[in-house]
């Protein structure tokens, strides 16, 4: 009887840690964009703390978007997908303006960045969905699947937008130094609840409104607000999901269309699937014979 030591390969998941070595190995250009994008990040949070005082908030915004860097590794991670540099590029880029717009007052600079990023949404909410989708169904083989992936994305991109703006809602109710639910100055009112006499059938117009004026229980004017009346967050709240619906159809159709032309762009601007990650490690077992 003679005893031989035969080498196998034993194969177990890939630790995290492995699989950030291996990432962090593969794309020296995405290195370089996370490496960017983590120091302008804390180059900001240093800059307010220097700064003190009511820029608090703004340190603490600062650390959150540092925290994108450790969660993009972990969606990768568990969720079983590899993100392309594009789509990577993509949700920096998305960040540091929502950053720049929240505490550099980028939202005053450019009028029209909140719409702008709220559309960004579509994409971001829907490639999101469709990674969840993969890591649960594997990548879509059929036209049906892909349809059915589609509609999931759709739906958990706007699932994703309506809690959002709950939590903005309830951020405002809470705290009064913020105002997430932006007002908007309306010079029109069509009410039932106006009319009289109140029958939910007929409203009350009324068109050109030029100011309202502000009165405290004692009849003291306490403001002015010109141009008509306030509208507390109703309409941003609206448009927001307007936005990020318009979007998501534009960019879904592009999905569909780009599959029909040979899926071209789908692996740049959605995280391709590559399955449960695996190492292997050598073992030595003793047999007999």
């Amino acid at each position: 009887m003679t005893k031989e030591t035969h080498l196998k390969k034993k194969i177990k998941k890939q630790s995290f840690i492995e699989y950030f070595k291996e990432r962090s190995k593969s794309h020296i250009v995405f290195d370089v964009v996370m490496a960017l994008y983590v120091s302008f990040c804390v180059g900001s949070l240093v800059y307010f703390a220097v700064l003190g005082g009511a820029h608090v908030r703004d340190c603490l915004i600062a650390l959150s978007y540092i925290a994108v860097v450790p969660v993009f590794y972990l969606f990768e991670y568990f969720l079983h997908i590899r993100a392309g540099l594009p789509f990577t590029l993509f949700i920096l880029i998305y960040c540091v303006f929502c950053f720049l717009g929240a505490s550099f007052n980028f939202y005053t600079l450019i009028p029209f960045l909140d719409d702008i990023l709220h559309m960004g949404w579509g994409v971001l909410f829907t490639a999101l969905g469709f990674c969840i989708i993969k890591s649960l169904m594997g990548e879509p083989e059929t036209g049906k699947q892909f349809a059915a992936y589609i509609i999931f994305s759709v739906g958990f991109c706007m699932i994703l937008s309506i809690l959002w703006e709950i939590y903005e809602f309830a951020t405002d109710s809470i705290m009064p130094n913020f105002d997430m639910q932006e007002d908007t100055i309306v010079d029109h009112i069509h009410s039932f609840m106006l009319n009289q006499p109140y029958d939910h059938l007929h409203t009350w117009q009324v068109e050109g409104i030029a100011y309202t004026k502000l009165f405290d229980a004692d009849g003291n004017l306490i403001g002015e607000i010109s141009g008509g009346y306030l509208d507390l967050g109703l309409i941003d709240t609206m448009m927001d999901l307007i936005w990020c619906l318009i979007m998501t159809v534009l960019f879904t159709v592009v999905l569909v269309i780009d599959r029909k032309l040979g899926s071209k762009l789908y692996p740049h601007i959605i995280p391709v699937y590559v399955g449960k990650r695996e190492s292997t490690e050598s073992i030595s077992n003793d047999e007999s014979f």
